[in-house]
């Protein structure tokens, strides 16, 4: 019964959200807005480096880190390249200061880890501090 019930709301509520798409200009401009925005701004943007490091699915706070996304698509010698390092650094900048030295510094940690072990790179960044 609750089931049917159920059901039977969701169908009305979808049926009033189509009379009110259709007949309300005010979500008919908010609809037109957002596809101009996603047009117009982000998927440019997702097209870019930033694309590649947000993933298919955008930024998700939930998610693992993007930070191997990012080292990826600047340590790759098949795609890094100055413009395509400018561009991400350019895009991460504008949306956090801290973002690309954040990248870097931990692909330098990484790079020294492989390199000299975890233990010796963990001696060093605890020095820093």
């Amino acid at each position: 019964m609750a089931q049917q019930l159920r059901h039977a709301v969701q169908q009305v509520q979808a049926a009033l959200g189509d009379v009110l798409k259709r007949e309300n200009p005010n979500i008919a401009n908010a609809q037109r807005t957002y596809a101009d925005i996603t047009r117009d701004t982000i998927d440019p943007l997702m097209a870019k480096p930033v694309g590649v490091v947000a993933g298919r699915a955008g930024f998700d706070p939930a998610a693992p880190s993007p930070v191997p996304r990012i080292t990826g698509a600047v340590a790759n010698a098949d795609i890094a390249r100055p413009d395509t390092i400018r561009t991400l650094y350019t895009q991460l900048n504008a949306q956090d200061p801290r973002a690309f030295p954040g990248v870097a510094r931990n692909w330098l940690q990484n790079e020294f880890a492989h390199a000299y072990g975890h233990e010796f790179v963990a001696r060093c960044v605890r020095s820093w501090r």
